[in-house]
């Protein structure tokens, strides 16, 4: 695929736009004015820009990660069963 300073610029607008929109592509589409069918013909068809969208994910879990901590540290148990069921699911 041909890229371009124009494409480039909109995928960085999306990305950002990602990380603002909590993940959510619909959102972040709608926010960097670009069509959901644009930001999923990108995922698959440029590497680069799949690796950042994972990038952006995974950042966002960490977040969570700690937050989820800080609330068990706190005592909260709805926060302990959380915690409890995602390392189940990973095992």
């Amino acid at each position: 695929m041909k890229r371009t300073f124009r494409t480039d610029i909109n995928k960085e607008k999306f990305l950002n736009h990602l990380k603002f929109a909590g993940g959510n592509i619909s959102m972040a589409c709608q926010n960097a004015m670009l069509s959901r069918t644009q930001a999923y013909e990108w995922l698959k068809t440029d590497e680069i820009f799949k690796k950042k969208v994972f990038k952006v994910y995974k950042s966002m879990q960490a977040f969570a990660e700690c937050k989820l901590l800080k609330k068990v540290k706190q005592g909260d148990t709805m926060a302990l069963q959380a915690l409890i069921n995602r390392v189940k699911s990973k095992s």
